[in-house]
């Protein structure tokens, strides 16, 4: 019996050695987990590794978008500020356009339409025919080569050997073939020309325009402005000026 609680004895002591000498390794050893490390700038995950790359970075990426804003910023307001200009300098024109025609108007009238009772004296055929009568009746070799209608009124031009005076021109309209318009207004324009031929002989031709129209009422003046001016047109048409 006493050598049994030697025995005994001696395990439990043994045990207990066993224990201090290596229980405290085996508990740390059975229940040791994965160690937790906190990540530091040498343990960055491989996601951090792409953000952190030269020229990547947030920051990097930041910049460019930046100078891009500050960019599309500046155009904007160079085009406004352009298109302000261009909208300045369209009025400037649209103005200076405006005195232009103002000016035409002034220099070669307005169109005049034809009087809803304009007599028959005063259409084409019968000018026409009443200022080729007139010349012959007057002696003049010469007729009517060109006329323009379109507007009131009838505007003719012709030619005739020899030189022609406003005198002449006068007995032209005082002839008997012009009698129906004595109390009409005649505008005239008369204009010579003289050269010499292939073999050197001289030459006078007379060109001359003429245009017969209503006379106003009594002390009141036509503006006879447009048809001066076309008078002129066709008369350089008819010279070749």
């Amino acid at each position: 019996m006493k050598q049994l609680i030697s025995i005994a004895t001696a395990v439990l002591v043994g045990i207990g050695l066993g224990y201090l000498l290596f229980g405290g390794h085996f508990g740390r050893q059975g229940s040791r987990s994965r160690p937790h490390r906190s990540v530091g700038k040498s343990d960055r995950p491989s996601g951090s590794d792409h953000l952190s790359a030269p020229g990547a970075s947030g920051g990097a990426l930041g910049r460019p978008r930046g100078r891009s804003g500050r960019q599309a910023s500046s155009l904007l307001r160079s085009v406004r500020e352009r298109n302000i200009q261009l909208a300045g300098e369209n009025k400037r024109l649209a103005g200076r356009l405006s005195a232009l025609q103002q000016d035409l108007v002034f220099a070669r009238g307005k169109p005049m339409a034809w009087p809803g009772d304009t007599p028959t004296r005063l259409t084409r055929e019968a000018v026409v025919a009443a200022v080729n009568q007139a010349l012959r009746e007057s002696g003049i070799d010469g007729e009517i080569t060109d006329k323009d209608c379109k507007e009131y009124p009838c505007v003719l031009s012709g030619s005739a050997k020899g030189r022609m005076t406003s005198e002449q021109f006068q007995k032209i309209l005082g002839s008997k073939a012009l009698q129906a318009y004595k109390d009409d207004h005649a505008q005239t324009s008369i204009t010579n020309r003289s050269g010499h031929d292939s073999l050197g002989r001289p030459w006078v031709r007379s060109h001359f325009a003429i245009a017969l129209m209503m006379a106003g009422p009594p002390g009141t003046e036509l503006d006879v402005k447009r048809t001066v001016h076309r008078l002129r047109q066709l008369l350089d048409a008819t010279t070749g000026q």
